[in-house]
């Protein structure tokens, strides 16, 4: 009997973990330089935490209940558990808080090109401070990356939108 890999997810052989290790230490490199630390998070989280994480994604995350019948989520995204540890301990950390995160997640959603159901997901987050200087550093960050993976101007460009009504 043959079993394949599940459908949207993907085998990491050796060749592959080298390129991807090599994409994560330029990833760890550059936010270190600028003063980032890295974190995580546990892979299963209670499917409440996921709630206010927009539309599609209470919708396409991969739950189960436990033997509790507690309802929990595999990670389909770091922010809300991210924001569930800032909260947990907030008095304790010096802002603002300087964190960045390579986290492998899942979400079932139809695969197509570049986009499968597990993912690795590059996060650079500067929490507790209202500074356009923060959001201009983590800009910055990425466009080290970008630089980092020899990615001339040609190959990029940033664009900036503001949510705030005019």
């Amino acid at each position: 009997m043959k079993i394949q890999g599940l459908r949207g997810t993907r085998d990491f052989y050796p060749s592959l973990m080298r390129e991807l290790n090599y994409i994560f230490k330029i990833w760890r490199v550059v936010s270190e330089r600028f003063g980032y630390e890295e974190f995580d998070g546990p892979m299963i989280e209670p499917a409440l935490l996921y709630k206010k994480s927009g539309a599609e994604i209470p919708e396409q995350m991969y739950r189960f209940k436990d033997k509790s019948d507690e309802e929990l989520a595999v990670r389909p995204e770091l922010t809300p558990t991210l924001a569930r540890m800032v909260t947990a301990k907030q008095k304790e950390f010096v802002k603002p808080i300087k964190w960045y995160s390579i986290s492998r997640s899942l979400r079932y959603e139809a695969p197509q090109s570049g986009r499968l159901r597990e993912f690795f997901q590059y996060n650079v987050d500067c929490l507790g401070t209202d500074s356009m200087k923060s959001d201009a550093e983590v800009i910055a960050v990425g466009i080290n990356v970008l630089l980092e993976l020899k990615c001339n101007k040609e190959d990029f460009y940033i664009r900036i939108s503001n949510r705030k009504p005019h």
